[in-house]
């Protein structure tokens, strides 16, 4: 090769490298924020988990105002699906006392057992919902995540 080609075969890689290089080397991440309702109340308690492109769950807890946020979501279309066990149930594990849930923020959402107990408000506010929507392979929710925060309001109809 002459140094002639050498420097048109550089000039063509950087042609190819330096658009991948700005505009990053994946989709990126994204948050998900909003409300969890059922018939128009908001879901008192529970859990929300997104699964995405890279299928790993990301969970996040259900407030007692039905709010939730999930963080470091991959870009693009999730898979959701909504749990809320009985309140009453929450931290009574044999050998366990409850308390936060154990692993990292914005993964998996804790089991229901490692979740403190409810205050008795979040107990007299609970209702069920439907069991599909806690069952991935059944729920037919999704949402799509943009970088940032995307707000997506949950209504179970």
């Amino acid at each position: 090769m002459t140094l002639t080609t050498h420097r048109l075969a550089g000039f063509l890689s950087l042609i190819v490298v330096v658009p991948l290089l700005a505009s990053g080397c994946g989709a990126g991440t994204g948050d998900l924020t909003g409300t969890v309702t059922h018939k128009g109340k908001p879901v008192a308690s529970g859990s929300i988990t997104a699964v995405g492109s890279d299928s790993m769950p990301y969970g996040a807890p259900i407030g007692p105002d039905g709010s939730y946020t999930l963080t470091g979501l991959p870009v693009g279309e999730v898979k959701l699906t909504v749990s809320s066990p009985t309140p009453a149930t929450l931290g009574k594990t044999a050998g366990h006392a409850g308390g936060p849930g154990r692993g990292k923020e914005g993964r998996a959402a804790p089991k229901h057992e490692d979740q403190p107990p409810p205050n008795p408000d979040t107990v007299k506010k609970w209702f069920p919902i439907p069991e599909d929507y806690g069952d991935l392979s059944k729920t037919p929710l999704r949402a799509t995540v943009k970088r940032g925060s995307t707000v997506h309001n949950v209504e179970l109809p």
